[in-house]
């Protein structure tokens, strides 16, 4: 792979953020052999299947960050809303989410560990 590829590939996480999807690497024209040879070059961190981070912005991210863009339409609730918004000062050992009962449970990621809970769609509408 060629630093002008390498550059490229750069690019496309500068724009759509420091975690892209795989999807969206397809649509910019990078195969999964691209991505294989990014991870054993080091450039590439893989969070979770199909989940993607530029290795020199992953070390900015916080687990909630992570968790986010994962599930982006999960609301951080229970202990680690408290702890986003300093109320407390346990550390709890999940990042716990709340999602629509409705919704497919997504598939989690290894690390960080997360907790979900469900809700109505009614409780999440604001």
């Amino acid at each position: 792979m060629t630093d002008e590829r390498i550059k490229k590939i750069k690019n496309i996480f500068d724009e759509y953020g420091l975690i892209v999807k795989a999807a969206i690497l397809r649509e910019n024209k990078v195969c999964s052999r691209d991505i294989m040879k990014l991870m054993d070059k080091g450039y590439v961190v893989k969070i979770k299947t199909g989940y993607y981070c530029w290795n020199s912005g992953f070390d900015d991210l916080n687990d909630f960050e992570i968790v986010q863009s994962i599930i982006p339409s999960g609301v951080i609730s229970m202990f680690s809303a408290a702890v986003i918004h300093e109320m407390t000062t346990v550390n709890p050992m999940d990042i716990n989410i709340t999602i629509a009962s409705r919704m497919i449970k997504p598939k989690l990621p290894n690390y960080p560990p997360v907790e979900l809970f469900f809700t109505s769609n009614d409780n999440l509408d604001f």
